[in-house]
Parts: C-alpha cells; sequence; structure tokens
C-alpha cells in the first residue's frame, strides 16, 4: 500500500514565523491539495481557530480531509481550559492525529509530563498522540524523548521525524530507540546555509533516507511541511503550492520505487 502523503497548510502560510496570523484561505487550498494527489492535511492551528464561525463550518464538513492537527499549544503554556478547547476542536474535525511539542526548559521536565500525562482524558481514545521531537526542546535527541514520555506514561505516544534534515545515522537512532513509534514525517530539506530546498536537489540523499526507512518497517505517513521558497521573496502561496506538489510528486516516486518489491 503507497504512503499517504498530506499537506500541511503552513507550508503555504506566509505569516508562519512572523505575526502567526492565518491569511491564506485555507478552503481553497485544501480542495486544490486533493485535486494534485495529495491524501489530505495538516492543518496549522491557527487556519481553524483564526477562522470565522463560517469557514471553521466549512472545514466540519471537509472534516474527512483534515487528517492531522497541528497545535502549537506547550505543556508550559496551556491551561486546562486551553487542552479541553482543543480537544474539542479534535474531537469536532475528527483528526486522527494530534501533532504536539514539548517545551524547550530542562528544568520543566517534570511539569511537562504531569500536564501532557493529565490532559490526556480529554481527547478521544482513538486520536493518536503524534510529538515532533524539535530542535530545542527537551525532546530534540531520542534517548531525551524517551525519557520524558515514559515519564509521562505516554508509551502510546507517535514519533514525527524529519528525515531530510537529521541525516542517516540520527534517523536511524530513533527508528532504532521507537521503532514502530515512528509513525510519520515533516518533509523539508535545507542545504548547508540553513535554506529550504527542493528534494529534486538531493535526489540520492532523499533515496538513501527512505530507503533506510523501508529497511526498518516504517510504513507511516507524510506531511510536505516547508518548501523551497519559503522565508523568500517567493514566500507566497502560490508559488509555494507549486513546490509542495513538486515534492510530493517526487517523494510519492521514490516511495513507489524504492519499496521492497514483495511490497507494492
Amino acid at each position: 500500500m503507497q504512503s499517504k502523503i498530506y499537506l500541511g497548510t503552513i507550508a503555504l502560510e506566509p505569516n508562519r514565523w512572523s505575526s502567526r496570523t492565518a491569511s491564506i484561505d485555507v478552503l481553497q487550498w485544501m480542495d486544490r491539495a486533493a485535486g494534485s494527489g495529495f491524501d489530505g492535511v495538516e492543518v496549522w492551528e491557527p487556519h481553524y481557530v483564526q477562522a470565522s464561525p463560517e469557514v471553521q463550518n466549512k472545514l466540519y464538513e471537509k472534516r474527512g480531509q483534515t487528517v492531522i492537527f497541528n497545535s502549537y499549544l506547550l505543556p508550559e503554556s496551556g491551561t486546562e481550559a486551553s487542552w479541553e478547547r482543543l480537544a474539542e476542536i479534535c474531537r469536532r474535525l475528527e483528526v486522527r492525529g494530534l501533532k504536539f511539542n514539548f517545551g524547550p526548559d530542562e528544568t520543566r521536565i517534570q511539569e511537562y509530563v504531569t500536564v501532557l500525562s493529565t490532559v490526556r482524558k480529554y481527547f478521544p481514545d482513538e486520536l493518536g498522540f503524534l510529538c515532533e521531537c524539535h530542535p530545542g526542546t527537551v525532546a530534540e535527541q531520542p534517548e531525551g524523548a524517551r525519557s520524558v514520555l515514559s515519564a509521562a506514561g505516554l508509551e502510546d505516544v507517535g514519533i514525527i521525524c524529519h528525515p531530510f534534515l537529521i541525516g542517516e545515522a540520527k534517523l536511524t537512532r530513533w527508528l532504532d530507540i521507537f521503532g514502530p513509534r515512528v509513525q510519520h514525517m515533516h518533509v523539508q530539506m535545507r542545504d548547508a546555509e540553513r535554506k529550504i530546498i527542493r528534494l529534486r536537489d538531493k535526489p540520492e540523499y532523499v533515496n538513501r533516507q527512505i530507503a533506510l526507512l523501508h529497511e526498518h518497517g516504517f510504513e507511516g505517513t507524510w506531511t510536505v511541511e516547508f518548501v523551497f521558497g519559503t522565508a523568500s521573496p517567493s514566500d507566497i502561496p502560490e508559488t509555494l503550492f507549486t513546490e509542495a506538489c513538486k515534492d510530493r510528486d517526487v517523494l510519492a516516486t521514490t516511495l513507489r520505487v524504492s519499496k521492497p518489491s514483495g511490497d507494492r
């Protein structure tokens, strides 16, 4: 079975790292994503919570297209009421996964553990929590992520990796430590100057990383998270969408070609 590839709406949002104010018509791009071969979308939190009630209702009508909800509610900044609101959004949109991040403060790990283990009760049992093990957080390294998740009793939480950012050795560590709990991939690739580049710019590297995932039995999902043109004069939704579609095509082709012949 071919892996599912989603479009992250954050990829098309020029304000993602500045004002964090939603500026695109997310409904339009959801429809275009579906027509361009994407299997659904990962909705960036402001694209829902800052939307009008009319848009929110239309997102509800299209709830099958929103597969993952990309939240930035951190354990140290959220109240129980804010976690309850987030749970209600996930329930209403019937999302299958909630992306979350830990905070950066090593001295507050116990607080993170307490919050996350407490708020799980608000969320549907069938909803999968997906920890984006992000640089600058206490879960940046696989060993640290395992320690924090185990302490919180979150043994069922899935792991998000960035396979085209972290290299072969580190990706192997994540796969060795978490095995099938590595469930989702965020797609972005950067050059030596940290500028985002196209997947087709380094095809051999992309092929190797995907082959490594297949060797470890990875059968999870993917989100095109950031694309060429981000944080540049080309940071325009139409241009970004074109790049996202090209990355999707490269990814889909490579996944199909590199998959063991018996699994195709």
